[in-house]
């Protein structure tokens, strides 16, 4: 995806569980079906909330909780960091 002439959007999420079961349901890692949801996520949300960085924290802080609310029937305390590599 492009945001104007020079500008290439790529998206990536990388998912490390503290005090969270590795595994759910018939043994599927947390860790994966996170980082595969927010990989379907990321790349549908609005240009203005991806180039403000407390917008997409919030916007993917409620992804990760709402998903495992309904994995393992808890909300847990999510940290997310971006990181931009600017040319």
């Amino acid at each position: 995806m492009f945001f104007g002439k020079h500008l290439t959007r790529v998206l990536h999420s990388w998912v490390e569980l503290r005090g969270l079961p590795e595994t759910v349901g018939k043994g599927e890692s947390l860790a994966d079906m996170i980082e595969d949801d927010l990989s379907e996520f990321l790349p549908v949300l609005k240009p203005k909330t991806i180039s403000d960085d407390n917008k997409l924290q919030e916007e993917v802080r409620r992804k990760v909780r709402h998903l495992c609310q309904g994995e393992i029937g808890k909300k847990p305390e999510v940290t997310v960091i971006v990181s931009r590599l600017m040319a």
